[in-house]
């Protein structure tokens, strides 16, 4: 089966920061949609730094599932959670997209992914949002597979309410399990545009995916127009 890129949803913030607990050394139980098991088990990482890609605005967070994590977590969704291709004709002011994805609001893993190390990471240092500090991940899950040739064009990311907590996203989080060097992924980087016209393609941030990186982005930037794709014989989760 090909692989999946999870989204793993964007970070809420709000004006009071919510305390981060402690890390937890084991994966509590958490319910996944469709009435399956639970998630596969996730270390705690206490430890995590954001590494700035482009100030205030783009950070990787490496090594944030382990290459055995990110195997677990590519055979329970394959097991599991069934992604269909997008329709390949968008809609009106929509960004032409071809891969495959699912989405479901799950809380739980939402609160856990956070709990492990997100939360840790994302909270420290002067990484505020517009209405103040990071808070919590949005309870909307989004799991994307790109197989040869597909692509997601370039677009913006909106800022979103949680249906859940009520509240409003800033940054998107994206959690790559599979990458260009230990899966010798070939393409698949997201691409950010500093620019426009002519000089868009010349001035661009380019990221290549890692196995197990998080790579954080703010959506409220007027810049952060990108796009994912996978050009030749990989396969990108």
């Amino acid at each position: 089966m090909p692989p999946a890129k999870p989204k793993a949803s964007s970070i809420s913030s709000k004006k009071q920061r919510t305390p981060v607990g402690s890390p937890q050394t084991t994966t509590p139980t958490v319910a996944t949609p469709h009435g399956v098991p639970r998630w596969p088990h996730i270390t705690s990482k206490p430890t995590l730094t954001l590494v700035p890609v482009l100030d205030s605005q783009i950070y990787l967070l490496p090594t944030f599932f382990t290459s055995k994590e990110c195997d677990s977590l590519i055979a329970h969704i394959e097991r599991h959670i069934p992604l269909t291709q997008v329709p390949t004709i968008p809609k009106k002011g929509e960004a032409f997209r071809s891969n495959d994805r699912t989405s479901f609001t799950d809380p739980a893993l939402a609160l856990m992914l956070w709990d492990l190390g997100l939360g840790a990471a994302c909270t420290t240092g002067a990484l505020t949002g517009t209405n103040g500090s990071p808070c919590g991940l949005n309870s909307n899950i989004r799991v994307y597979r790109y197989t040869p040739g597909q692509r997601f064009e370039p677009h913006y990311d909106d800022s979103v309410r949680d249906t859940v907590t009520g509240l409003m996203s800033e940054w998107t989080l994206l959690v790559y399990l599979t990458g260009s060097g230990e899966d010798g992924l070939e393409g698949g980087e997201t691409v950010f545009y500093t620019g426009t016209g002519r000089k868009k393609e010349k001035n661009a941030v380019v990221v290549k995916p890692e196995r197990g990186w998080v790579l954080r982005s703010d959506v409220m930037s007027s810049m952060t127009i990108w796009r994912d794709w996978v050009s030749s014989d990989g396969l990108g989760r």
